[in-house]
């Protein structure tokens, strides 16, 4: 059975646990990643193992880990979207989508945010986007019974509500220029 990587080692620092790893994303400068890893016996065969197979990995589950920086990280419920600049991160902690600066790790719920994946088989979250250049973010948001659209710039924290319109909101996507 292929083995697999059990850390990954960047610039002499290590990233996650000893354990089977998988990466989903990670920055350009390796300041952050976001793993995958199997931490604990969870198929019960007395072991800490996950193998490839036909439909995917088999063996002990794999969690969602956000590692800043270096070691062992923490536990997350699911990795949203990154800015181009690897700067943003949008996570999935506690059922809320949370905005986190990765520069000043400071981090913000994202008031309204619709968090439940849709039904793709990707896991992706409904319209979560972020524009070229890492100004602005968009999200789609539920208040009162009403979706809607939010667009945050991200330097200063300002959220602007926009209206759909009638009919049924099925996704919302800024533009590369960030409109």
């Amino acid at each position: 059975s292929l083995t697999l990587v059990l850390s990954l080692v960047v610039h002499a620092e290590t990233f996650g646990t000893a354990h089977p790893v998988r990466v989903l994303a990670a920055a350009a400068d390796a300041s952050w990643a976001v793993l995958c890893e199997a931490r604990a016996d969870t198929d019960g065969d007395g072991k800490l193992a996950v193998t490839p197979g036909f439909n995917g990995l088999y063996g002990d589950e794999m969690v969602p880990v956000l590692v800043l920086g270096s070691g062992p990280g923490m536990l997350i419920e699911d990795f949203v979207a990154a800015d181009p600049t690897g700067r943003y991160l949008v996570l999935l902690r506690k059922g809320a989508l949370v905005l986190l600066d990765t520069t000043t790790r400071t981090e913000v719920v994202l008031k309204d945010a619709y968090a439940r994946p849709t039904s793709d088989p990707s896991g992706a979250h409904v319209s979560v986007t972020f524009d070229a250049a890492g100004q602005r973010l968009s999200f789609v948001s539920l208040s009162k019974g009403k979706v809607g659209v939010t667009v945050r710039e991200l330097a200063t924290g300002t959220d602007t509500a926009l209206d759909p319109g009638p009919g049924t909101l099925v996704s919302a996507a800024l533009t590369p220029s960030g409109s």
